[in-house]
C-alpha cells in the first residue's frame, strides 16, 4: 500500500497474527514519473472521444508497463512487509529460505510478483497457521485457491486411473496416500479420520457431509481443529477410499464402489463435494473368492491374503485371467476354422463344436472379472461361488480343445508324412492295410472324439500309445522301402557292371551285326532300353527317409515302377549279362542258319574270295569273329541281301488268332494264323521270307 493512512497504522500497531501489511518504498523519480503520466493519460482518456481517446489509452498503456517493470525488477526491495510490528523487504523475511522451491517454480522460470507476495506472507504466516492447523499436508507444488479444485481434479483422475501429472502425484504425496508409486489410504492419518467416523457406525448405517465437513467463519473444513482440510482435498480422501474399497461414496442419482472408479474421476469436483452419504461396502465375498482362486487353478488360500489388502494375489488372480482369456478367443478361433488332422477336422468328427455357446459365455464371463483389479474392487464381487463353479465345464472344455491341438501339432506331421508313403506302395501291400486300421483307430479313439475321459482325466497314456503306434508304422515303412529300393536301384558295384555291360564287346558285337538287314534289330533295342532303364542309387540312408518318405536322390515310387521291384538289382544286372549272352548266341545261329540256306549259298558264289573266305571260316568254327571287322558285316549283308524279313508283332498276332476273344476249334485256330502268315508273305518270293519275332 503507498502512503499509509492513520487507520493502517493503527490495524499495523495492533500486531495481530493472521495480517500481514505491504508497503511500496524506496521509490525513484522514474517511478513517480511513470505514474504521474499514468494517471494523468487514464484521467485525460476519460473526458475524451474518437482519436484523442484512442491516443491517451495507448499512452496509459506504455506508462503502465514501464511501471510494471519496475515494479518486476524492484520488488525485493522496494516493498517493505510488516508482521506483529516488524517490517523488512521481501528479501530479507526470506532469508535462509528457498523462495524458488516453496513457492514450486523450476529452476528455468522466474517468480512473478504475485507469487513472491504470496510466498514472503506464507513465511510470515506459517507459525499462526501451524497453530490453527497443526495437520494440515505440505505441498510440493504451489496450490492457492484458485488451483485447488483443478489439482483436486488431477489427483481424482489418476485415483481413476488415469495419467498421474505432477500436481496429481503432489496432492496424493501430501495426503499421505501414496506407499511409493502405489496408492494405499491405510498410511494416511487424514484417511483414518474418515474410517473412523464410517466405523462407529453401525451396520446399515451412513455418515452424512455434517459428520465429515464443520463451519468455520461460513467455510467447511475436515477436522478444522486438527488438519482444517478443504473440501477439495476431502474429495480426494473420499475417493481414495472407495478405490481401497473401504467405503462406497453416494451422490444424488449415482452410488461409487471401487469397480466404477473412472465415472467418479469424471464427476465434477461439486457434485462430489455435495454427496448424499459414505456407507460401508458389503462384507467380503470369500466363499466366492475362493472359487474364483480354484477355477483359475491357484491356491484358495490367496483369496484370505485379498481381504488383508493384499496386491500381489490380485495381480495372480489377473494375470492367470488373461490368459483364460486369451485360451477363450483362441478356442472360438477353433471351432471356427477346425483342427485338420490326417485329412480329418477332428472337431467336426468330435462333439465340441456344440460347446461354442458355452464358451462365449466363459468368455464374457472371464472378461467381467478384469474390472476387479484390486483389493477394494474385490471387496464388491458380484458373483456367487455357485455361479463362479458354472464355469467348470468351460474350462475342462479348453482342456479338451489344448490336448486335440497340441496332439495335431505334434503328430500332424507324421500323418502327412504316412499319408505320403501310403500312395508310394502299391494298393494291395500289407503295410497299407495295417496303416488304414491304424487310422481310423486314431480317428475313432475317444480322444479325438471327446479329448478327455468322462471322468476329465488327461490322455497322457493314450497319447502316448498313439504316437507310439504311428512311430512304429513310419519305421516299418522306412524298412519295406529300403528293401525295395535296394531291389530297384543299383548299388555302387552293381552300377559299375552296367556301365562295363554298357562297354562290354558282345553288346558292340550285336550293335555291328544290326546293321545286317535280316536281324532282329528289335531284340537289342529292347536290351539296350531295359540295360538304361536300370538306375543307380546308392546314397538313401535312414535318416533321409525320416524327412520324407521318398528318396530325395532318386525319387523312387514303389506304386509307379511296379514289376521292377520283384527282383533285386544285381539280379536284375546278373540276368541282363546272361540275355546279352543268350543274344549273341541266338543271333550267331540265326546268321548260320541263314548262310546254309540255299539261295544264300548261291549267293556266296558272287562275293570277292578274301569275303566268301571269312564267311566259310565262320560256319565252320560257327564263332563269330572277334574283334568283328566291318568286311565281315558288309560279307553278311551282301550275302544275305537276296532273303526278305519280315516282322511278326505279338500284339498284332495275338488280336489274329484271339478274334475278338471268342472260342475256337483246332481248324479255325489253324487257318487264322495260315491267313495271317499269308498275308505278310503276299506278293514276296515265300523261298527268300525270313520271319523275325519282335
Amino acid at each position: 500500500m503507498y502512503g499509509p493512512s492513520p487507520k493502517l497504522k493503527r490495524y499495523i500497531n495492533e500486531k495481530n497474527q493472521d495480517e500481514v501489511f505491504l508497503q511500496l518504498g524506496g521509490i525513484d523519480g522514474e517511478f513517480q514519473d511513470s505514474l504521474k503520466y499514468y494517471a494523468a493519460a487514464l484521467d485525460l482518456a476519460s473526458v475524451s472521444s474518437g482519436h484523442a481517446k484512442s491516443t491517451y489509452e495507448s499512452k496509459a498503456n506504455t506508462f503502465l508497463r514501464k511501471l510494471v517493470s519496475w515494479l518486476q525488477k524492484n520488488m525485493a526491495t522496494a516493498f517493505k512487509l510488516t508482521y506483529q510490528g516488524r517490517t523488512k523487504s521481501m528479501t530479507e523475511w526470506g532469508k535462509g529460505k528457498s523462495i524458488r522451491d516453496i513457492s514450486g517454480i523450476a529452476s528455468n522460470e522466474t517468480i512473478n510478483f504475485r507469487d513472491m507476495v504470496n510466498t514472503v506472507a506464507g513465511i510470515c504466516l506459517a507459525p499462526r497457521f501451524e497453530n490453527q492447523a497443526a495437520g494440515y499436508p505440505y505441498f510440493s507444488v504451489l496450490v492457492t485457491g484458485r488451483n485447488r479444485e483443478q489439482a483436486a481434479f488431477d489427483a481424482l483422475r489418476a485415483i481413476g486411473g488415469q495419467n498421474r501429472t505432477k500436481q496429481a502425484a503432489a496432492v496424493l504425496d501430501a495426503l499421505e496416500l501414496l506407499d511409493g508409486d502405489k496408492i494405499d489410504p491405510y498410511t494416511s492419518k487424514y484417511a483414518a479420520f474418515i474410517l473412523d467416523l464410517v466405523k462407529q457406525k453401525g451396520h446399515g448405517q451412513v455418515v452424512g457431509p455434517s459428520e465429515v465437513f464443520q463451519d468455520d467463519h461460513g467455510l467447511e473444513y475436515m477436522n478444522p481443529e486438527l488438519f482444517r482440510l478443504e473440501s477439495e482435498w476431502t474429495v480426494v480422501l473420499l475417493a481414495a477410499l472407495v478405490y481401497s474399497g473401504d467405503i462406497v461414496l453416494a451422490i444424488v442419482g449415482k452410488k461409487f464402489d471401487a469397480t466404477n472408479l473412472q465415472l467418479l474421476a469424471s464427476t465434477s469436483i461439486d457434485e462430489l463435494i455435495h454427496f448424499k452419504h459414505i456407507e460401508q461396502p458389503k462384507d467380503w465375498n470369500l466363499p466366492a473368492l475362493k472359487a474364483i482362486f480354484e477355477l483359475l487353478g491357484l491356491p484358495p488360500g490367496k483369496a484370505q491374503l485379498v481381504t488383508q489388502s493384499k496386491d500381489d494375489p490380485v495381480q495372480d488372480m489377473q494375470d492367470a485371467i488373461l490368459k483364460i482369456v486369451k485360451r477363450l478367443v483362441m478356442a472360438g478361433q477353433l471351432l471356427r476354422e477346425g483342427i485338420s488332422f490326417w485329412g480329418v477336422d477332428l472337431l467336426a468328427a468330435s462333439n465340441l463344436t456344440s460347446h461354442r455357446e458355452e464358451l462365449d459365455k466363459a468368455k464374457t464371463f472371464f472378461e467381467s472379472l478384469q474390472a476387479y483389479s484390486t483389493p477394494g474392487k474385490l471387496k464388491n464381487f458380484r458373483y456367487s461361488a455357485d455361479e463362479v463353479r458354472s464355469y467348470e465345464p468351460s474350462i475342462k472344455i479348453l482342456d479338451s480343445l489344448n490336448s486335440i491341438r497340441n496332439f495335431a501339432t505334434e503328430h500332424s506331421g507324421t500323418a502327412s508324412w504316412l499319408s505320403m508313403a501310403e500312395a508310394n506302395l502299391v494298393s494291395d501291400h500289407a503295410w497299407i492295410d495295417r496303416m488304414t486300421t491304424a487310422k481310423k483307430m486314431v480317428l475313432g479313439s475317444e480322444f479325438m472324439v471327446h479329448g478327455l475321459s468322462a471322468s476329465g482325466q488327461q490322455p497322457g497314456t493314450k497319447n502316448h500309445e498313439l504316437k507310439t503306434k504311428l512311430q512304429g508304422l513310419k519305421k516299418e515303412y522306412i524298412d519295406i522301402y529300403l528293401t525295395l529300393h535296394s531291389k530297384a536301384r543299383l548299388g555302387i558295384n552293381d552300377d559299375k557292371r552296367k556301365a562295363s555291360l554298357l562297354n562290354d564287346a558282345r553288346l558292340a558285337t550285336l550293335q555291328k551285326l544290326a546293321t545286317v538287314k535280316i536281324m532282329p534289330k528289335q531284340q537289342l533295342t529292347d536290351f539296350q532300353n531295359q540295360l538304361a532303364s536300370l538306375q543307380s542309387c546308392f546314397s538313401l540312408t535312414k535318416q533321409d527317409l525320416e524327412n520324407s518318405p521318398i528318396c530325395p536322390h532318386c525319387s523312387f515310387r514303389p506304386a509307379m515302377e511296379g514289376s521292377v521291384t520283384v527282383t533285386a538289382g544285381s539280379q536284375m544286372i546278373e540276368q541282363m549279362d546272361e540275355k546279352l549272352d543268350t543274344l549273341l548266341e541266338n543271333w550267331t545261329k540265326t546268321i548260320l542258319e541263314n548262310l546254309e540256306d540255299p539261295i544264300t549259298q548261291a549267293n556266296m558264289n558272287l562275293l570277292k574270295a578274301e569275303e566268301r573266305k571269312t564267311l566259310k571260316d565262320f560256319m565252320t568254327s560257327k564263332s563269330l569273329p572277334d574283334p568283328m571287322s566291318i568286311d565281315f558285316v558288309n560279307a553278311l549283308q551282301e550275302v544275305l541281301s537276296g532273303l526278305v524279313k519280315v516282322s511278326i508283332k505279338f500284339d498284332d498276332l495275338q488280336k489274329t488268332i484271339s478274334n475278338g476273344g471268342g472260342p475256337a476249334t483246332p481248324d479255325e485256330l489253324k487257318k487264322r494264323f495260315v491267313d495271317y502268315i499269308d498275308n505278310l508273305t503276299r506278293g514276296k518270293d515265300q523261298a527268300k521270307v525270313r520271319f523275325v519275332i519282335g
